[in-house]
């Protein structure tokens, strides 16, 4: 049994922590990553930030294993002003990443801050935002993904 297609929305803290949870061992290439710069004023005059990713499908069954589904999403972040990483090789656009988590730091008092996706080896790519803003929707159906990532501790 296929479970339905993955469809949220991220406008604070708390929803970012359901988006980051689905995202946890998500794996894709440097090429996968698209940043659409700024255009004019309004709205416009703000980024849009995309991943698309291979994210775990938890909890599909097997006969007597759990197995590892995987389902292509894609993940976009709207209200970018700036964006930077470390860690990550942008003329390497076949460098595999897999995304640990994405946490925010607030900028004081105010609804801006900085969106960061932690990958494994120490990367990390670090999105200025004005608010938070995110969409992660399935855009594949579900595939035998292989070994389940195991995180000790």
């Amino acid at each position: 049994m296929t479970s339905a297609p993955l469809r949220l929305i991220a406008l604070d803290e708390e929803d970012l922590v359901v988006i980051s949870a689905n995202l946890q061992d998500a794996v894709f290439l440097s090429r996968d990553l698209t940043y659409r710069a700024p255009k004019g004023d309004g709205d416009n005059r703000l980024g849009q930030f995309e991943i698309s990713a291979n994210r775990l499908v938890s909890g599909s069954k097997g006969w007597f294993f759990k197995k590892s589904a995987r389902r292509r999403a894609t993940l976009i972040v709207k209200r970018v002003t700036t964006i930077r990483s470390v860690g990550v090789d942008r003329e390497n656009d076949q460098e595999v990443h897999n995304l640990l988590a994405i946490q925010f730091e607030r900028n004081g008092e105010g609804p801006d801050g900085s969106l960061i996706f932690v990958l494994s080896g120490g990367a990390e790519i670090i999105l200025d935002v004005e608010t938070i803003e995110l969409s992660l929707a399935d855009v594949s159906e579900s595939w035998q993904g292989g070994r389940t990532p195991h995180h000790p501790g």
